[in-house]
């Protein structure tokens, strides 16, 4: 969504960046200053991103993971349901006379 509209994003790799886990007082205004400091100088180590069609197919595997376990809890579902059923139907009490 940034990208579209032009602006260049950079991950920082957090490991590396020690400025910030050096700082005796954190918060976010002083971590963003320290940040765009190391921009500023070039020394922003920075973390593998992705490229944008590699993104979009983790997603869609992703998705397509969370479709395949509602899908298998939905049919375990239906096989309970069907168990407990049977088992009503099976077992039930009948009067002896």
């Amino acid at each position: 969504m940034v990208e579209e509209i032009g602006l260049t994003v950079k991950l920082a790799h957090t490991a590396k960046t020690k400025a910030i886990a050096e700082e005796k007082i954190k918060t976010d205004k002083i971590s963003a200053n320290v940040l765009a400091d190391l921009l500023r100088a070039n020394m922003l180590p920075e973390a593998y991103r992705a490229p944008r069609e590699t993104r979009d197919a983790r997603a869609m595997m992703r998705y397509r993971l969370r479709l395949i376990s509602i899908r298998t809890n939905l049919k375990n579902k239906i096989h309970s349901t069907i168990d407990y059923i049977y088992e009503q139907l099976l077992w039930k009490p009948r009067i002896l006379l």
